[in-house]
Parts: C-alpha cells; sequence; structure tokens
C-alpha cells in the first residue's frame, strides 16, 4: 500500500490518519481543521482504495458522552454509503463508539494513536 503523509504544524494534538483517508470536504471549513489536525499517516491497511470524509467530528477535549451525542447528531445527516471521521481524546469514547456502532450496524474502523482515538463509520 502506499503511504500518503499529511503533516501540518499547529498547537491542537496530533493526529494520524491511514493513508486511505481523502480530506476532500465539501465544507471548505471543515477541510481547513482536518488539515490542521493531521500528521503523518501511519497504519497500514489491505484495501488502498481512497474515502472521501463527508463529515469530520472534532470530539477531542470533550469528556463523556458528548462525543457520542456528536456523532450521532452528525449521523442523521449522512446518506447511506457516506463516510464520517470522529476523533476524541475521552477513552471511554472507544467503548460508546464502538457500541454504539455494533447496535446501528454501522461499518467502524478504529484506532489509538498519541492518546488520540480514531473512528471511521460507513453510514
Amino acid at each position: 500500500m502506499q503511504q500518503t503523509n499529511h503533516s501540518t504544524q499547529s498547537n491542537s494534538t496530533a493526529i494520524s490518519c491511514p493513508a486511505f483517508v481523502s480530506l476532500k470536504l465539501a465544507d471548505a471549513s471543515q477541510t481547513k481543521t482536518v488539515s490542521k489536525l493531521l500528521q503523518t499517516c501511519n497504519i497500514e491497511l489491505v484495501d488502498d482504495a481512497s474515502i472521501s470524509i463527508d463529515i469530520f467530528v472534532d470530539g477531542r477535549n470533550l469528556a463523556c458522552p458528548q462525543p457520542l451525542l456528536k456523532t450521532k447528531i452528525k449521523l442523521q445527516d449522512l446518506r447511506t454509503g457516506a463516510y464520517l471521521y470522529m476523533v476524541a481524546t475521552d477513552s471511554n469514547s472507544m467503548h460508546d463508539i464502538v457500541a454504539f456502532a455494533k447496535q446501528k450496524k454501522l461499518n467502524l474502523l478504529n484506532w489509538q494513536g498519541n492518546n488520540v482515538y480514531h473512528f471511521l463509520i460507513k453510514t
């Protein structure tokens, strides 16, 4: 799989994403926000197809259950087959989002890096 590097310097927490995540968001303000958060991609996946993120949810520095609630609200706006990418720093998010995705039968890829929890959800 070919690695794509997304690297920026900012005061915010560094976030790593897999190379298959394409940051071509419809909303320019979201694209700018996501670009500031990304650092070198470091996850190897079998499928090297590119995925366009439809909605980004920043759940960093939010306590439980806020990351889950923000995710639920944003998922209501997504069409079937769309992707939501969410990041959180609350460790409870890992359990909450995984359980929610399982309950709703959503496709979920999740990983952790640098004390940040990442969730890629396909509706």
